[in-house]
């Protein structure tokens, strides 16, 4: 038997590759052979329907599905923004690579590196032969930057290190400019300039109650799943920090809600048992009172680690972001095919056809089966909504 080439789960054959490597939740081969029941997906003029678009069919009903259930997939990043003239310095460049050429036995005795012009170049003093001059512009990912350099070596038993330290599918062609640089026998970190609200989007502070500041801290995030948290940052009044819990966050990652508990040695160093302090309740209410706002700032990843863990946990997910790319994909196609078909008839023996148009939603020419699905979609959100979206309660 034929090894299976298409891609989906549904073919036992998942696309671990897809999405910078997380995986696809479905794919264009789904869609076409299992939604579309197999149908060549041929438009009026005769143009086949390609893998991009349906692609783009389906990454429009996996968008709607996370913002229906506020239930994120993909990991994503959500940054407290800053308040009261803030700046966040920390999110202007993020690290993308790291370089190093070593002398294990060969004639090197110096390397640099500069990043200028849209090219990434070396100097190797000794061994020209390992010299690297690589135009950002022909490299598709920050991955394929890493592979390269590492695979550079050609004359000597010296031969360079690069490490992938951001992420996979950033351009080469944001690396920040670089001036000769050392990298013999040394690491040097390559950062990037980041692209707001893309790789990350901004999220506000949460605000400071003496309640939940005595219950751990507790702190209903705004997204789940979470990930992980990376900042944990208490806030007085004035907008000067008190302490940084990033160390001492436990997580509760499908409900989406955190906790502080001291990673101190001593529960006595704490600030929540030793109130007052310079640091305690007693100066906040000082300052302010037992509530003020953007006493918190937190930083967190959601979503799953890749497509398998999405699939152990809710499998039902993948159906329903199938039925949503399928209904937007055969209502568009069928209509391009036959509009507002509502009836038609052959009759064989005095050779006669007929058929009837209507301006009905449920007699499109796939209505039967997208009502269907409809119906699917409409007890599932009815039966899970509140499941993953959760229910907001508020007491005036």
């Amino acid at each position: 038997m034929p090894a299976e080439t298409r891609k989906g789960f549904a073919f036992n054959n998942p696309d671990l590759k897809a999405n910078d490597r997380w995986g696809a939740v479905v794919t264009p081969d789904e869609l076409r052979y299992v939604y579309a029941m197999g149908l060549p997906l041929i438009s009026p003029d005769g143009q086949t329907i390609t893998n991009e678009t349906l692609q783009w069919y389906i990454d429009n009903a996996i968008g709607w599905v996370q913002r229906d259930l506020d239930y994120w997939f993909y990991p994503t990043e959500f940054k407290s923004r800053p308040v009261q003239g803030q700046t966040r310095d920390d999110l202007t460049a993020l690290s993308a690579l790291s370089i190093k050429y070593s002398s294990a036995g060969g004639t090197g005795s110096a390397a640099t590196v500069t990043i200028a012009n849209g090219i990434l170049s070396t100097t190797i003093t000794g061994e020209t032969g390992d010299n690297l001059s690589i135009t950002l512009e022909d490299v598709a990912s920050m991955w394929h930057l890493v592979r390269d350099i590492n695979a550079a070596t050609t004359v000597s038993t010296d031969g360079y290190t690069a490490v992938l330290i951001g992420r996979q599918n950033v351009a080469p062609t944001q690396l920040e400019d670089l001036t000769a640089t050392d990298v013999f026998d040394t690491t040097h970190t390559a950062t990037a300039d980041r692209e707001e609200d893309v790789d990350f989007m901004w999220e506000d502070p949460y605000d400071f109650d003496v309640v939940t500041f005595r219950r751990f801290m507790y702190t209903k995030l705004r997204r789940r799943p979470v990930l992980e948290v990376t900042k944990f940052e208490m806030f007085d009044p004035l907008g000067e920090v008190v302490m940084d819990f990033s160390n001492d966050v436990k997580v509760n990652h499908i409900p989406g809600s955190v906790e502080v508990f001291p990673a101190f040695a001593t529960l006595a160093a704490y600030p929540m048992l030793t109130a007052p302090t310079p640091y305690g309740v007693g100066t906040l209410r000082a300052l302010w009172s037992d509530r003020f706002p953007d006493g918190f700032f937190i930083d967190y990843k959601t979503g799953f680690r890749n497509v398998k863990a999405l699939k152990a946990r809710h499998q039902e997910l993948f159906s329903v972001c199938g039925k949503l790319a399928a209904i937007n994909l055969m209502a568009d196609y069928g209509d391009g095919k036959t509009a507002g078909l509502a009836s038609s008839s052959v009759g064989l023996s005095g050779l006669s056809e007929s058929f009837s148009t209507t301006m009905s939603a449920t007699s499109a020419f796939f209505g039967a089966r997208i009502k269907q699905w409809y119906d699917d979609l409409k007890r599932f959100y009815d039966q899970n909504k509140q499941k993953y979206a959760g229910v907001f309660l508020a007491a005036v």
